[in-house]
């Protein structure tokens, strides 16, 4: 399979739109994500050395660590997706072709059953990394040089935008899991990670709204 980060850009974009399974929407999840970490990193970087953001820039600095640490699990996480869709659906086909109640489709099943956990493991995982990139994100936004607020508000919305995707993919999985424990304790896990992002979601739109109230203030002293 290719590495898709060495893709140009416009071929990776051939490669999602080409109707293949691969690369799917766990693998966007994470390029999502992945754009949401470089552009709070711009808008550090633009706010650093900035003056009048003295106080600002050591914030931000203070998450350095954290996006790069996330940034290397995305980028695996963004080849990793698609290599173990491909072989789910692999070995959704050979099943298919294998005699009904045979030892073959059994132990077909039970390799299927595995890369399927592993399938919704992926996503599980990655949503708790994409919730802490859009918790920087707004930070980004709060404390970031003011010109380059484009830059932040899109880091938090691709980044939510992102994890509330990945957050559908666990779900959808979950229809066709086995293990009645297993399933449950993801669906109790994937329940508070939206939970959780519902509350960044209401807490963005309420920075936001503060930020319009400001236009109409100036667009009343106008008229």
């Amino acid at each position: 399979m290719d590495d898709l980060l060495s893709l140009e850009t416009r071929d990776l974009l051939k490669k999602f739109g080409a109707g293949s399974h691969k690369p799917g929407s766990g693998s966007a999840a994470a390029l999502l994500g992945l754009l949401a970490i470089k552009l709070c990193q711009t808008v550090a970087a633009l706010t650093t050395g900035r003056p009048g953001y003295e106080e600002a820039a050591p914030i931000l600095g203070t998450h350095d660590s954290e996006l790069a640490d996330i940034e290397g699990w995305l980028e695996k996480a963004f080849q990793t997706d698609s290599e173990i869709f491909d072989e789910v659906i692999t070995l959704r086909r050979e099943r298919d072709d294998s005699p009904p109640d045979s030892a073959a489709r059994r132990q077909i099943n039970d390799r299927l059953a595995r890369a399927s956990w592993r399938a919704t493991d992926l996503p599980l995982d990655m949503v708790d990394r994409l919730l802490r990139v859009g918790e920087v994100g707004v930070l980004t936004f709060q404390v970031g040089f003011l010109s380059a607020r484009g830059d932040s508000a899109l880091a938090v919305r691709a980044a939510q935008g992102a994890a509330s995707g990945a957050i559908a993919i666990v779900r959808l999985n979950l229809h066709t899991t086995r293990d009645v424990e297993r399933t449950r304790a993801a669906a109790g896990r994937s329940d508070a990670q939206q939970q959780t992002l519902q509350e960044q979601i209401e807490r963005f739109d309420r920075v936001e709204m503060s930020l319009r109230a400001g236009v109409d203030k100036r667009l009343k002293n106008r008229e």
